[in-house]
Protein backbone atom coordinates (compact mmCIF):
# COMPACT_ATOMS: atom_id res chain seq x y z
CA UNK A 1 0.00 0.00 0.00
CA UNK A 2 2.90 2.26 0.65
CA UNK A 3 3.65 2.07 -3.14
CA UNK A 4 0.52 3.40 -3.64
CA UNK A 5 0.30 6.21 -1.65
CA UNK A 6 3.39 7.51 -3.02
CA UNK A 7 2.21 7.09 -6.58
CA UNK A 8 -0.65 9.57 -5.77
CA UNK A 9 1.38 11.62 -3.44
CA UNK A 10 4.30 12.71 -5.48
CA UNK A 11 5.20 15.38 -3.60
CA UNK A 12 6.83 13.16 -0.89
CA UNK A 13 9.65 11.91 -3.62
CA UNK A 14 12.80 13.58 -2.98
CA UNK A 15 13.27 15.39 -6.18
CA UNK A 16 9.77 16.79 -6.30
CA UNK A 17 9.12 20.14 -7.20
CA UNK A 18 5.65 21.55 -7.66
CA UNK A 19 6.31 22.70 -11.34
CA UNK A 20 5.90 18.74 -12.02
CA UNK A 21 2.28 19.70 -10.83
CA UNK A 22 1.69 21.05 -14.78
CA UNK A 23 -1.90 21.67 -14.26
CA UNK A 24 -4.42 24.10 -16.32
CA UNK A 25 -5.64 26.63 -13.84
CA UNK A 26 -9.50 26.94 -12.96
CA UNK A 27 -11.18 30.23 -12.34
CA UNK A 28 -13.59 29.10 -10.11
CA UNK A 29 -10.51 27.73 -7.74
CA UNK A 30 -10.56 31.49 -6.34
CA UNK A 31 -14.40 30.90 -4.90
CA UNK A 32 -13.29 27.74 -3.65
CA UNK A 33 -10.21 29.07 -1.38
CA UNK A 34 -11.93 31.60 0.85
CA UNK A 35 -14.72 27.75 1.94
CA UNK A 36 -11.53 25.45 2.05
CA UNK A 37 -9.58 28.43 4.29
CA UNK A 38 -12.41 27.63 7.24
CA UNK A 39 -12.10 24.86 9.52
CA UNK A 40 -15.39 22.96 8.32
CA UNK A 41 -15.30 19.89 5.94
CA UNK A 42 -15.09 20.82 2.17
CA UNK A 43 -17.71 18.80 0.14
CA UNK A 44 -16.55 19.62 -3.78
CA UNK A 45 -19.25 17.30 -5.83
CA UNK A 46 -19.98 17.40 -9.63
CA UNK A 47 -20.07 14.89 -12.11
CA UNK A 48 -17.35 12.55 -13.37
CA UNK A 49 -14.81 13.97 -15.12
CA UNK A 50 -15.70 17.79 -14.60
CA UNK A 51 -12.12 18.45 -13.02
CA UNK A 52 -12.58 17.66 -9.40
CA UNK A 53 -9.80 15.80 -9.01
CA UNK A 54 -7.22 18.87 -10.69
CA UNK A 55 -9.26 21.06 -8.31
CA UNK A 56 -7.74 19.47 -5.31
CA UNK A 57 -4.08 18.84 -7.06
CA UNK A 58 -4.48 23.14 -7.58
CA UNK A 59 -5.20 23.31 -3.94
CA UNK A 60 -2.63 21.26 -3.18
CA UNK A 61 0.07 22.81 -5.33
CA UNK A 62 -0.56 25.98 -3.17
CA UNK A 63 -0.31 24.75 -0.04
CA UNK A 64 3.00 23.14 -1.52
CA UNK A 65 4.63 26.89 -0.94
CA UNK A 66 3.53 26.99 2.55
CA UNK A 67 3.47 24.03 4.40
CA UNK A 68 5.64 20.62 4.90
CA UNK A 69 4.60 17.70 2.02
CA UNK A 70 4.15 15.41 4.72
CA UNK A 71 1.26 17.52 5.98
CA UNK A 72 -0.31 16.73 2.80
CA UNK A 73 -2.50 13.11 2.21
CA UNK A 74 -4.16 12.71 -1.13
CA UNK A 75 -5.98 9.32 -1.67
CA UNK A 76 -7.92 8.50 -4.91
CA UNK A 77 -10.34 6.11 -3.71
CA UNK A 78 -11.58 4.81 -7.13
CA UNK A 79 -7.78 3.06 -6.60
CA UNK A 80 -8.44 -0.68 -6.35
CA UNK A 81 -5.18 -1.13 -4.37
CA UNK A 82 -6.79 0.90 -1.47
CA UNK A 83 -10.10 -0.53 -1.68
CA UNK A 84 -9.54 -3.41 0.91
CA UNK A 85 -8.78 -0.49 3.73
CA UNK A 86 -11.04 1.84 5.71
CA UNK A 87 -10.03 5.17 6.27
CA UNK A 88 -9.01 4.90 9.25
CA UNK A 89 -6.73 2.00 8.04
CA UNK A 90 -5.21 4.22 5.31
CA UNK A 91 -4.51 7.46 7.77
CA UNK A 92 -2.97 5.28 10.31
CA UNK A 93 -0.45 3.99 7.68
CA UNK A 94 -0.20 7.76 6.55
CA UNK A 95 0.65 8.91 10.01
CA UNK A 96 3.03 5.56 10.56
CA UNK A 97 4.79 6.26 7.43
CA UNK A 98 5.20 10.19 7.16
CA UNK A 99 4.96 10.77 10.76
CA UNK A 100 3.27 14.61 9.87
CA UNK A 101 3.60 17.32 12.43
CA UNK A 102 1.40 20.61 12.92
CA UNK A 103 -1.69 20.65 10.77
CA UNK A 104 -2.65 17.64 8.17
CA UNK A 105 -4.50 18.73 5.20
CA UNK A 106 -6.34 15.19 4.06
CA UNK A 107 -8.03 14.97 0.43
CA UNK A 108 -10.22 12.02 0.21
CA UNK A 109 -11.83 12.13 -3.90
CA UNK A 110 -14.41 10.02 -4.58
CA UNK A 111 -15.28 9.53 -1.33
CA UNK A 112 -18.70 7.64 -1.75
CA UNK A 113 -16.51 4.63 -2.78
CA UNK A 114 -15.80 3.87 1.08
CA UNK A 115 -17.94 2.33 3.24
CA UNK A 116 -19.34 4.34 6.54
CA UNK A 117 -16.97 7.13 5.36
CA UNK A 118 -19.20 9.89 7.52
CA UNK A 119 -18.69 8.18 10.83
CA UNK A 120 -15.03 8.50 10.53
CA UNK A 121 -14.72 11.75 8.80
CA UNK A 122 -17.51 12.93 11.40
CA UNK A 123 -14.85 11.56 14.48
CA UNK A 124 -12.15 13.01 12.94
CA UNK A 125 -13.53 16.13 12.78
CA UNK A 126 -14.70 16.74 15.96
CA UNK A 127 -11.60 15.14 17.82
CA UNK A 128 -8.82 17.01 15.65
CA UNK A 129 -8.47 20.51 15.47
CA UNK A 130 -5.12 20.45 13.36
CA UNK A 131 -6.95 18.53 10.67
CA UNK A 132 -8.83 20.18 7.59
CA UNK A 133 -10.82 17.46 5.70
CA UNK A 134 -11.83 18.34 1.62
CA UNK A 135 -13.83 15.64 0.08
CA UNK A 136 -14.82 14.89 -3.62
CA UNK A 137 -17.81 13.37 -4.78
CA UNK A 138 -19.28 12.21 -8.11
CA UNK A 139 -23.17 13.04 -6.86
CA UNK A 140 -24.74 15.06 -4.26
CA UNK A 141 -25.54 12.23 -2.08
CA UNK A 142 -23.13 13.11 0.25
CA UNK A 143 -24.73 16.63 0.55
CA UNK A 144 -28.28 15.03 1.26
CA UNK A 145 -31.15 14.68 4.30
CA UNK A 146 -29.24 10.98 5.71
CA UNK A 147 -26.25 13.11 6.51
CA UNK A 148 -27.74 16.44 7.40
CA UNK A 149 -27.93 15.83 11.17
CA UNK A 150 -24.43 13.97 11.20
CA UNK A 151 -22.68 16.83 9.48
CA UNK A 152 -24.96 19.95 10.70
CA UNK A 153 -22.56 22.89 10.62
CA UNK A 154 -19.69 20.99 10.32
CA UNK A 155 -19.58 20.81 5.76
CA UNK A 156 -19.66 23.20 3.44
CA UNK A 157 -20.27 22.29 -0.34
CA UNK A 158 -19.25 23.37 -3.81
CA UNK A 159 -20.66 22.41 -6.88
CA UNK A 160 -18.02 21.82 -9.73
CA UNK A 161 -19.59 21.75 -13.31
CA UNK A 162 -17.40 21.31 -16.92
CA UNK A 163 -15.90 24.46 -17.73
CA UNK A 164 -17.52 27.43 -18.37
CA UNK A 165 -16.82 29.34 -21.84
CA UNK A 166 -14.35 31.82 -20.20
CA UNK A 167 -12.42 28.51 -18.59
CA UNK A 168 -12.46 26.87 -22.19
CA UNK A 169 -11.05 29.70 -23.79
CA UNK A 170 -8.22 29.42 -21.25
CA UNK A 171 -7.46 26.37 -22.09
CA UNK A 172 -7.66 26.73 -25.76
CA UNK A 173 -5.12 29.43 -24.87
CA UNK A 174 -7.31 32.33 -26.11
CA UNK A 175 -6.35 35.61 -24.31
CA UNK A 176 -9.56 36.64 -22.42
CA UNK A 177 -9.82 40.13 -22.18
CA UNK A 178 -11.39 43.07 -23.46
CA UNK A 179 -9.94 44.24 -26.24
CA UNK A 180 -9.13 41.14 -27.60
CA UNK A 181 -12.75 40.35 -28.13
CA UNK A 182 -13.33 43.71 -29.54
CA UNK A 183 -10.77 42.47 -32.51
CA UNK A 184 -10.93 38.65 -32.89
CA UNK A 185 -15.30 38.32 -32.65
CA UNK A 186 -15.06 36.05 -35.50
CA UNK A 187 -12.10 33.28 -33.74
CA UNK A 188 -14.69 32.98 -30.75
CA UNK A 189 -17.99 32.95 -32.33
CA UNK A 190 -15.83 30.21 -33.89
CA UNK A 191 -14.72 28.39 -30.80
CA UNK A 192 -18.03 28.76 -28.85
CA UNK A 193 -19.36 26.18 -31.76
CA UNK A 194 -16.82 24.06 -30.54
CA UNK A 195 -17.68 24.85 -27.28
CA UNK A 196 -21.42 23.56 -27.64
CA UNK A 197 -21.02 20.57 -29.69
CA UNK A 198 -18.03 19.11 -27.93
CA UNK A 199 -18.67 20.49 -24.58
CA UNK A 200 -16.56 21.93 -20.92
CA UNK A 201 -15.07 18.43 -20.14
CA UNK A 202 -11.78 19.34 -19.37
CA UNK A 203 -10.05 16.41 -21.37
CA UNK A 204 -12.33 16.66 -24.10
CA UNK A 205 -11.19 20.45 -24.78
CA UNK A 206 -7.49 19.40 -24.33
CA UNK A 207 -7.96 16.95 -26.96
CA UNK A 208 -7.70 17.83 -30.77
CA UNK A 209 -8.72 15.12 -32.66
CA UNK A 210 -12.68 15.45 -33.19
CA UNK A 211 -13.37 11.09 -33.63
CA UNK A 212 -11.06 11.40 -29.99
CA UNK A 213 -13.73 13.94 -28.34
CA UNK A 214 -16.43 11.75 -29.29
CA UNK A 215 -15.00 8.65 -28.63
CA UNK A 216 -14.38 10.13 -24.87
CA UNK A 217 -17.72 11.96 -24.23
CA UNK A 218 -19.71 8.42 -25.17
CA UNK A 219 -17.14 6.64 -22.49
CA UNK A 220 -18.20 9.69 -20.34
CA UNK A 221 -22.05 9.19 -20.80
CA UNK A 222 -21.95 5.23 -20.36
CA UNK A 223 -19.62 5.38 -17.28
CA UNK A 224 -21.88 7.99 -15.64
CA UNK A 225 -24.59 6.45 -16.22
CA UNK A 226 -23.53 2.93 -15.82
CA UNK A 227 -21.26 3.39 -12.84
CA UNK A 228 -22.82 6.27 -11.06
CA UNK A 229 -26.17 4.96 -11.08
CA UNK A 230 -26.90 1.89 -12.47
CA UNK A 231 -24.01 0.19 -10.47
CA UNK A 232 -23.77 2.55 -7.50
CA UNK A 233 -28.30 2.36 -6.92
CA UNK A 234 -28.41 -1.46 -7.92
CA UNK A 235 -31.19 -0.58 -11.28
CA UNK A 236 -32.98 -3.63 -11.74
CA UNK A 237 -34.73 -1.99 -15.02
CA UNK A 238 -30.75 -0.96 -16.26
CA UNK A 239 -31.77 -1.30 -20.03
CA UNK A 240 -35.16 0.72 -19.51
CA UNK A 241 -32.72 3.66 -17.87
CA UNK A 242 -30.75 3.44 -20.59
CA UNK A 243 -33.50 4.01 -22.42
CA UNK A 244 -34.62 7.20 -20.74
CA UNK A 245 -31.55 8.92 -20.69
CA UNK A 246 -31.34 8.56 -24.60
CA UNK A 247 -34.44 10.23 -24.73
CA UNK A 248 -33.54 12.67 -22.35
CA UNK A 249 -30.36 13.53 -24.78
CA UNK A 250 -32.77 14.07 -27.30
CA UNK A 251 -34.85 16.23 -26.03
CA UNK A 252 -32.76 19.09 -24.54
CA UNK A 253 -35.01 21.98 -23.07
CA UNK A 254 -38.15 20.36 -23.73
CA UNK A 255 -40.71 19.76 -20.66
CA UNK A 256 -41.49 16.52 -19.83
CA UNK A 257 -43.45 14.81 -17.12
CA UNK A 258 -43.02 11.42 -15.16
CA UNK A 259 -46.67 10.45 -16.31
CA UNK A 260 -45.83 11.36 -20.35
CA UNK A 261 -42.60 9.13 -19.93
CA UNK A 262 -43.73 6.04 -18.35
CA UNK A 263 -45.62 5.14 -21.68
CA UNK A 264 -42.43 5.67 -23.37
CA UNK A 265 -39.47 4.08 -21.28
CA UNK A 266 -42.35 1.41 -19.87
CA UNK A 267 -42.24 2.05 -16.53
CA UNK A 268 -44.65 3.35 -13.63
CA UNK A 269 -44.54 7.14 -13.34
CA UNK A 270 -43.11 6.77 -9.93
CA UNK A 271 -40.37 4.69 -10.87
CA UNK A 272 -39.59 7.78 -13.64
CA UNK A 273 -39.76 10.21 -10.66
CA UNK A 274 -37.17 8.20 -8.70
CA UNK A 275 -35.53 7.92 -12.19
CA UNK A 276 -35.19 11.84 -12.33
CA UNK A 277 -33.61 12.08 -8.70
CA UNK A 278 -30.79 9.96 -8.89
CA UNK A 279 -30.26 11.89 -12.94
CA UNK A 280 -29.75 14.31 -10.81
CA UNK A 281 -27.69 13.33 -8.18
CA UNK A 282 -25.01 12.05 -10.09
CA UNK A 283 -25.23 15.89 -11.54
CA UNK A 284 -25.87 13.74 -15.18
CA UNK A 285 -29.35 15.43 -15.75
CA UNK A 286 -31.58 18.75 -14.25
CA UNK A 287 -35.21 19.12 -14.83
CA UNK A 288 -36.18 22.84 -13.96
CA UNK A 289 -39.38 23.29 -12.06
CA UNK A 290 -42.23 25.56 -13.34
CA UNK A 291 -42.77 29.21 -11.37
CA UNK A 292 -45.53 29.37 -8.92
CA UNK A 293 -45.61 30.54 -5.86
CA UNK A 294 -46.68 27.53 -3.95
CA UNK A 295 -44.48 24.50 -3.90
CA UNK A 296 -48.37 22.77 -4.90
CA UNK A 297 -48.46 24.07 -7.86
CA UNK A 298 -44.57 24.13 -9.05
CA UNK A 299 -45.01 20.18 -8.89
CA UNK A 300 -47.99 20.02 -10.79
CA UNK A 301 -46.49 21.38 -14.28
CA UNK A 302 -43.71 19.48 -16.44
CA UNK A 303 -40.31 20.38 -15.40
CA UNK A 304 -38.03 21.19 -18.62
CA UNK A 305 -34.49 18.99 -18.95
CA UNK A 306 -31.26 19.86 -19.82
CA UNK A 307 -27.70 17.86 -19.62
CA UNK A 308 -25.18 18.87 -17.87
CA UNK A 309 -22.69 19.21 -20.79
CA UNK A 310 -24.36 20.18 -24.58
CA UNK A 311 -21.34 17.96 -26.02
CA UNK A 312 -22.40 14.68 -24.04
CA UNK A 313 -25.88 15.19 -25.24
CA UNK A 314 -24.66 15.22 -28.52
CA UNK A 315 -22.27 12.43 -28.84
CA UNK A 316 -25.37 10.13 -28.41
CA UNK A 317 -28.13 12.25 -29.86
CA UNK A 318 -26.64 13.32 -33.51
CA UNK A 319 -28.75 16.25 -33.55
CA UNK A 320 -26.56 19.63 -32.86
CA UNK A 321 -27.38 20.82 -36.63
CA UNK A 322 -31.15 20.64 -36.15
CA UNK A 323 -31.46 21.71 -32.65
CA UNK A 324 -29.38 24.81 -32.24
CA UNK A 325 -31.91 26.54 -29.99
CA UNK A 326 -32.46 23.62 -27.80
CA UNK A 327 -28.52 23.79 -27.36
CA UNK A 328 -27.81 27.49 -26.69
CA UNK A 329 -30.80 27.16 -23.83
CA UNK A 330 -28.64 24.15 -22.32
CA UNK A 331 -25.67 26.12 -22.39
CA UNK A 332 -27.44 29.37 -20.79
CA UNK A 333 -29.18 26.98 -17.98
CA UNK A 334 -25.76 25.33 -17.14
CA UNK A 335 -24.06 28.97 -16.98
CA UNK A 336 -26.68 30.06 -14.72
CA UNK A 337 -26.30 26.88 -12.35
CA UNK A 338 -22.91 28.25 -12.18
CA UNK A 339 -23.73 31.53 -11.06
CA UNK A 340 -26.08 29.67 -8.24
CA UNK A 341 -23.46 28.26 -7.16
CA UNK A 342 -21.28 31.32 -6.42
CA UNK A 343 -24.72 33.15 -5.67
CA UNK A 344 -26.44 30.03 -3.28
CA UNK A 345 -29.46 32.76 -2.81
CA UNK A 346 -30.55 32.88 -6.76
CA UNK A 347 -33.27 30.15 -7.55
CA UNK A 348 -34.15 29.71 -11.81
CA UNK A 349 -37.44 28.54 -12.75
CA UNK A 350 -39.04 28.57 -16.03
CA UNK A 351 -42.22 30.52 -16.85
CA UNK A 352 -45.64 29.75 -18.93
CA UNK A 353 -48.89 30.77 -18.62
CA UNK A 354 -52.09 28.86 -19.48
CA UNK A 355 -51.67 30.34 -22.94
CA UNK A 356 -48.60 28.20 -23.81
CA UNK A 357 -46.51 31.50 -23.45
CA UNK A 358 -43.37 30.68 -22.25
CA UNK A 359 -40.11 32.41 -20.64
CA UNK A 360 -37.37 30.71 -20.61
CA UNK A 361 -35.66 31.68 -17.43
CA UNK A 362 -37.42 33.38 -14.49
CA UNK A 363 -34.49 34.26 -11.79
CA UNK A 364 -35.48 34.86 -8.35
CA UNK A 365 -33.07 36.43 -5.27
CA UNK A 366 -35.33 35.83 -2.39
CA UNK A 367 -38.83 36.50 -2.60
CA UNK A 368 -38.36 39.09 -5.88
CA UNK A 369 -37.89 38.17 -9.36
CA UNK A 370 -35.06 39.93 -10.45
CA UNK A 371 -34.55 38.85 -14.20
CA UNK A 372 -36.58 37.77 -17.28
CA UNK A 373 -33.97 35.56 -19.52
CA UNK A 374 -35.31 34.14 -23.00
CA UNK A 375 -32.72 32.19 -25.56
CA UNK A 376 -33.54 32.94 -28.98
CA UNK A 377 -31.08 31.39 -31.60
CA UNK A 378 -33.01 33.04 -34.92
CA UNK A 379 -34.14 36.77 -33.77
CA UNK A 380 -33.96 37.90 -36.99
CA UNK A 381 -37.28 36.13 -38.00
CA UNK A 382 -39.81 38.64 -37.69
CA UNK A 383 -42.76 35.69 -36.74
CA UNK A 384 -40.39 34.12 -33.95
CA UNK A 385 -38.85 38.08 -32.81
CA UNK A 386 -42.61 38.86 -31.91
CA UNK A 387 -43.48 35.60 -30.10
CA UNK A 388 -40.38 35.88 -27.65
CA UNK A 389 -41.55 39.56 -26.96
CA UNK A 390 -45.22 38.83 -26.46
CA UNK A 391 -44.39 35.90 -23.85
CA UNK A 392 -42.16 38.60 -22.11
CA UNK A 393 -44.95 41.04 -21.87
CA UNK A 394 -46.93 38.86 -20.31
CA UNK A 395 -44.45 37.63 -17.69
CA UNK A 396 -43.42 41.57 -17.17
CA UNK A 397 -46.69 42.02 -16.11
CA UNK A 398 -47.12 39.49 -13.72
CA UNK A 399 -43.80 39.92 -11.77
CA UNK A 400 -43.28 43.90 -12.45
CA UNK A 401 -39.53 42.97 -13.37
CA UNK A 402 -38.32 45.39 -15.77
CA UNK A 403 -34.60 43.60 -16.00
CA UNK A 404 -35.61 41.64 -19.47
CA UNK A 405 -32.72 40.24 -21.64
CA UNK A 406 -33.09 37.95 -24.71
CA UNK A 407 -29.93 35.74 -25.80
CA UNK A 408 -29.58 35.75 -29.26
CA UNK A 409 -26.91 34.12 -31.74
CA UNK A 410 -25.58 37.62 -33.42
CA UNK A 411 -28.18 40.06 -31.76
CA UNK A 412 -26.87 42.87 -29.78
CA UNK A 413 -29.08 46.14 -28.93
CA UNK A 414 -31.79 47.64 -26.97
CA UNK A 415 -35.07 47.83 -27.55
CA UNK A 416 -38.23 49.74 -25.56
CA UNK A 417 -41.38 48.23 -26.61
CA UNK A 418 -44.38 50.04 -24.42
CA UNK A 419 -42.68 50.44 -21.25
CA UNK A 420 -40.31 47.52 -20.99
CA UNK A 421 -37.19 47.68 -22.42
CA UNK A 422 -35.52 44.76 -23.26
CA UNK A 423 -31.80 44.26 -23.63
CA UNK A 424 -30.33 41.47 -27.12
CA UNK A 425 -27.12 40.22 -26.11
CA UNK A 426 -25.41 37.53 -28.06
CA UNK A 427 -24.48 34.54 -26.46
CA UNK A 428 -20.61 34.52 -26.50
CA UNK A 429 -21.06 37.98 -25.24
CA UNK A 430 -23.12 37.25 -22.37
CA UNK A 431 -21.03 33.93 -21.47
CA UNK A 432 -18.05 36.24 -20.79
CA UNK A 433 -20.18 39.38 -19.09
CA UNK A 434 -17.11 39.30 -16.48
CA UNK A 435 -15.08 40.35 -19.20
CA UNK A 436 -17.09 42.01 -21.96
CA UNK A 437 -18.67 44.78 -19.53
Amino acid sequence: MRESLLFWNPWWRPDFNTAKLDLKDRLIKNAIIPLFERKEILTITGVRRAGKTRLLFLLIKDLLNEIDAKNILYLNLEDETLSPYTLEELYKQYKAFMKPKGKVFLFFDEIQNVEAWEKWVRKMYDSFAEVKITLTGSNSVLTKQEYASLFTGRMLNFELYPLSFEEFLGFKKFITDKFTFVEKQEEVKELLREYLIYGGFPEVALENDVTKKILLMKNYFETIRDKDIIKQFKLKEYKKFERLTFFLSSNLAKEVSAKGLAGVVKLSPSVVNNYFDLLEMAYFFFFLNHFAYSIKSQITFPRKCYCVDTGLSNAVSFKFSENLGRVYENAVFLELKRRQTLNPMTEIYYWKNPQQQEVDFVIKQGLKVNQLVQVCYNINDLKTKKREIRALKKAYKEFKCRNILIITEDYEAEEKIDTMKIKFIPLWKWLLTTICN
